[in-house]
């Protein structure tokens, strides 16, 4: 059993009437980070299970539509947009996932654990930060997505 109370946002309005939902399917182990995609009624939730898990939060259909994993645990995911998740984990890559395709790929790496991953939609980039102080900023748009590093002291 795994239960969230969504935030209080007007594209929540149908679940205004639910103080928790019980989700299907939830991770088996501790879970690092729940996110809602910005406009569908969908969350990502990633989990010391190596998994990074999405799925529709409307009421009455509160199902898993889609999973992926990493080789080792899971720290961060993000949404860029309503069908695709980026994370990272203690396997020092980051990765993307499509709910349209329901394939996971690899952008990339780190030396070190991925800490955090933040999509920012106007740039349309993905920013990585990492246990190796580095942060990455990846272009997900081509086909071998380029990076731009800033190393930390």
């Amino acid at each position: 059993f795994f239960s969230v109370q969504p935030p209080p946002r007007s594209s929540r309005a149908a679940m205004a009437d639910h103080a928790e939902m019980e989700l299907l399917h939830p991770p088996l182990d501790g879970v690092t980070c729940v996110r809602f995609a910005p406009t569908a009624d969908r969350l990502a939730v990633s989990s010391w299970d190596k998994g990074v898990r999405a799925y529709n939060v409307q009421p009455n259909s509160n199902c898993l539509i889609g999973d992926y994993q990493h080789e080792a645990a899971v720290l961060d995911c993000c949404w860029a947009s309503d069908n695709t998740i980026y994370s990272g984990g203690l396997d020092k890559n980051v990765m993307s996932y499509s709910l349209d395709t329901r394939q996971a790929q690899q952008l990339g790496a780190h030396d070190g654990p991925v800490r955090a991953v933040c999509h920012n939609p106007s740039a349309q980039a993905l920013f990585s930060g990492s246990w190796d102080q580095s942060v990455k900023q990846w272009d997900p748009r081509c086909p071998r997505p380029q990076t731009h590093l800033i190393q930390l002291p």
